[in-house]
């Protein structure tokens, strides 16, 4: 059965890889984890996504990253009950802020700097570098399995491993090294 390969980018030259399946994979799986290691970890989440007024600071939308740390805060600040991102008496000193990196933000009383789409900031959101790290983790065990059946000679396993290899590949197809016959 012959699949239909998208082409993400257009403008990669084209390829004389000599690499095989394996090799492809894992260089990509390690381009994948590198770009997720250099980006804010995860897990991410949206505030303000309505870019509703906030007064005097940030209105929004924000994407924020937190490892669930808390840090005690010595100011009176209030906020809108409920919130996710503190806790404690309002306007009280001795509460408590999630201390978190902004990922993606936009500032000033009129300035709403970005606009996003629900879907697209759900999509987002859901694709952190916590949830990249792990699907490389899977695609790397896979092209173990291969190779590990290959190596030991179960022919119909890696028969049919080499099958799920090429559906892994097809993600990457824009890539210049990539090469068509593995999307077959």
């Amino acid at each position: 059965m012959k699949r239909a390969v998208i082409r993400c980018n257009e403008g990669y030259a084209e390829s004389m890889s000599t690499l095989t399946i394996t090799e492809f994979l894992e260089a990509r799986i390690t381009e994948d984890e590198a770009l997720a290691n250099a980006a804010t970890p995860g897990p991410w989440k949206w505030w303000n996504l309505e870019g509703v007024d906030q007064g005097w600071s940030d209105n929004g939308p924000n994407l924020d990253s937190s490892q669930g740390e808390w840090k005690t805060c010595p100011y009176f600040c209030k906020w809108t009950e409920p919130s996710d991102t503190h806790r404690g008496e309002v306007g009280k000193p001795g509460h408590e802020h999630l201390v978190t990196e902004q990922v993606i933000g936009s500032w000033g009383h009129d300035a709403n700097g970005i606009n996003v789409a629900l879907a697209d900031a759900t999509h987002i959101s859901v694709h952190d570098p916590s949830r990249v790290l792990a699907e490389c983790a899977a695609k790397r065990g896979i092209v173990g399995l291969y190779k590990e059946c290959a190596r030991e000679g179960y022919g119909n396993a890696s028969a049919y491993l080499l099958d799920a290899l090429g559906d892994l590949a097809t993600v990457y197809a824009g890539h210049a090294d990539y090469r068509e016959e593995w999307g077959l």
